[in-house]
């Protein structure tokens, strides 16, 4: 799994390009990672995770508040959950079914 395969193989081919694209200090929201750490690891930041699409308006609000920038994604939950695409900006990358996205700010909710 820490090698990449399926769409986690986007995130270990672009990981230059994705470390370079947000703040180094930047905290983010990232999955689907059933280990709950791979992501993070290959990106060097800290943030949260979920598994099997578990990403909620609610936590992911929550998250936003606690001081969460960014989204990496590996599957089409925001594109389908109108209340997760009101907290989404336009992405700023999407490759190889991964999409980053950057969060609102907790005042525009």
């Amino acid at each position: 799994r820490w090698s990449g395969s399926g769409t986690s193989k986007a995130l270990v081919e672009h990981k230059g390009e994705l470390r370079n694209l947000i703040p180094e200090n930047a905290l983010v929201v990232a999955g689907n990672d059933a280990s709950t750490h791979i992501v993070l690891y290959h990106l060097n930041r800290k943030g949260w995770t979920f598994e099997q699409d578990w990403l909620f308006p609610e936590s992911l609000k929550t998250q936003i508040e606690e001081g969460a920038e960014f989204l990496f994604i590996n599957s089409n939950r925001v594109e389908t959950t109108s209340t997760l695409m009101e907290l989404t900006q336009e992405p700023i990358f999407k490759k190889g079914g991964l999409t980053v996205y950057p969060l609102v700010s907790p005042s525009d909710f």
